[in-house]
């Protein structure tokens, strides 16, 4: 103030001097300018002389030239000067960063941080019995825990656990295009942190500053578990299907037809049923169809069978053993035995009679070889199914949920989830996203909650994409739910605060002259005040706009992280969700 007086006073004297400058009558109402006003501009343009502030001087347009500024921080207990800055050297810190943390923590052991959040579990929730408890006491959850133990550890003076107002984590307002939920919080300085599963993501880190992740997770897929068949009397056929059951029926069939044929055909398999009768009338054969049916089911069920094949000579025996030459032999392989033998094969019991004719053995031989197999087979696909059943599941990936149309997909309005589908680049994600805005009713909800609830509502027709972590939780606490296909994408939970946070007021002052920055304001005349400050208006400048005490809360942090208290923290109210799911 005293160097402008001196530049006015001395323009005006060499004025008077050169013009003999005469004062008339002077009136506030009137518009008219002053007749030597103009030249009086001229003459302070080309003044040029030391003042309490330092050479003044003017340029061409009338802006002072070479001169500096004291950059200092409000705090508690007084201003602090932090850098200078001249036209020439730019900004120039004169205090070391370990000063400014240092009067950073005292700070935050004398202030009482109101700390922002949103109802969700296991995020927050408040706590039960309602209406008993009072101030920060009203809630529970991990935010809660996690920010006493950050209070503790930084040594707090206290905190205050606020409801943002719309209970929204914070996106741009399609209709206001301004920001809403927490980050509006921060934004208003309504909050001086704001917590809870809050993704960090571009678009946000530009609004507001964000500690380092105190949580890392991804998207992925939160799917209804489709319910096991309950098990039948005819469970024991599903190891194979309608089709192998009716081969080997066909098989076992022609096999058992076959034998009864070829034992008809040959005279080798023909019995005399009256063995002291050296010319009986009739004979018989013991290869009726029933015990040709025998054999072949004997050989499928792995059994055995005590009757063989007997279709040439050496497959007849002597009725009677003492007779050197019999007029009579005999031949056990009646319809019935063969039938008998392919059911000794099946069930894998043997037979006391092998065969012994080349033709007997070589169809014994195929028909238990495909037995050995069948039976192999049976045995393999019997034991998976009792283990682990037969239920196949229709998604196993975001590809396989982006192809089909029977099951619906969605994602929670406003979100980072809903951000990532609609700015992503990926043409399967952006099909997605497209499918999703279309699809008849609305498969956006208002909540992650509401999202969880549809997917166990609709069993098995839709699923909702959200956040790993929080998937998680839900399977801990819904038995019913599982978590298909690998994480779409890495990101992190932060904890938002308001950029230049503990600068609520600058001051950039000469000796006399003091320029106040309020937060958000915006230079009334750029053309002078930019120019004065550049690196104040510029978004590149070299002043810090992050939060002081956002060092302080990543300390905090990596200490909890490198205690195991973080992990303490996740485990507890995860755990805590009251499944039996994991147990």
């Amino acid at each position: 103030m005293y160097d402008a007086v001196q530049v006015f006073a001395k323009a005006l004297h060499e004025v008077d001097l050169a013009e003999n400058v005469k004062v008339p009558s002077l009136s506030c109402d009137s518009e008219e300018p002053w007749d030597y006003g103009p030249t009086i501009i001229d003459y302070m343009k080309q003044l040029e002389f030391p003042g309490m502030t330092g050479m003044v001087r003017f340029d061409e347009e009338g802006r002072r030239t070479d001169f500096t500024l004291d950059v200092v921080e409000v705090y508690r207990d007084g201003v602090t000067k932090t850098a200078i800055w001249d036209s020439i050297n730019g900004l120039s810190l004169i205090r070391s960063y370990n000063d400014t943390l240092a009067e950073v923590q005292r700070n935050v052991q004398d202030k009482i941080f109101i700390v922002a959040s949103i109802i969700g579990e296991p995020y927050l929730t408040y706590t039960k019995p309602l209406g008993q408890y009072t101030g920060n006491d009203r809630f529970e959850g991990y935010s809660k825990d996690l920010i006493e133990a950050i209070a503790e550890n930084l040594k707090f003076k206290d905190y205050q656990l606020i409801l943002a107002r719309d209970g929204k984590n914070g996106g741009i307002d399609e209709k206001t295009k301004k920001w809403n939920g927490l980050i509006r919080e921060v934004l208003e300085m309504k909050a001086d942190l704001a917590i809870c599963d809050l993704t960090i993501t571009y678009d946000r880190r530009n609004a507001v500053d964000f500690t380092m992740p105190f949580m890392n997770l991804g998207i992925s897929i939160l799917f209804s578990q489709l319910p096991k068949e309950p098990p039948n009397v005819f469970s024991f056929l599903k190891p194979f299907s309608f089709d192998v059951w009716l081969f080997m029926a066909t098989a076992y069939l022609g096999v058992s037809i076959i034998l009864f044929i070829l034992c008809r055909l040959t005279p080798y398999e023909w019995d005399n049923p009256h063995p002291c009768d050296p010319d009986p009338e009739e004979l018989e054969n013991s290869f009726n169809m029933l015990n040709c049916l025998w054999f072949s089911i004997g050989s499928l069920m792995a059994a055995g069978c005590d009757i063989l094949p007997k279709m040439s000579p050496f497959e007849w025996k002597t009725t009677q053993p003492n007779k050197g030459q019999p007029q009579v032999l005999e031949n056990n392989q009646t319809f019935h035995n063969c039938v008998w033998h392919n059911m000794g094969s099946l069930m894998q019991q043997g037979s006391d009679i092998a065969p012994q004719a080349v033709s007997t053995r070589m169809l014994a031989g195929m028909w238990w070889f495909f037995v050995l197999i069948l039976n192999a087979s049976y045995t393999a696909n019997l034991a998976a199914f009792l283990t682990t059943g037969r239920i196949e599941e229709t998604i196993k990936s975001v590809q396989d949920l982006a192809d089909q149309t029977k099951v619906k997909y969605g994602v929670m309005v406003g979100g980072s989830t809903a951000g990532f589908f609609s700015k992503s680049d990926n043409p399967l994600y952006q099909r997605m996203w497209v499918q999703m805005a279309q699809s008849k009713p609305s498969v956006f909800v208002k909540s992650n909650d509401e999202g969880v609830a549809r997917v166990r509502k609709e069993k098995g027709r839709f699923a909702y994409l959200m956040e790993s972590s929080s998937i998680g939780y839900q399977m801990h606490k819904y038995c019913d739910l599982i978590q298909v296909g690998m994480e779409l994408d890495s990101k992190s939970y932060g904890i938002a605060l308001p950029l230049s946070e503990s600068r609520s007021r600058l001051y950039y002052t000469q000796p006399h002259d003091v320029v106040v920055i309020e937060p958000g304001y915006e230079p009334k005349n750029p053309g002078i005040e930019t120019r004065l400050v550049p690196w104040l208006f510029s978004p590149k400048g070299n002043y810090p706009n992050d939060s002081p005490y956002r060092t302080l809360i990543n300390k905090a942090i990596l200490d909890l992280q490198e205690s195991g208290n973080l992990s303490k923290i996740k485990t507890k109210w995860w755990e805590k969700a009251g499944g039996n799911c994991f147990k």
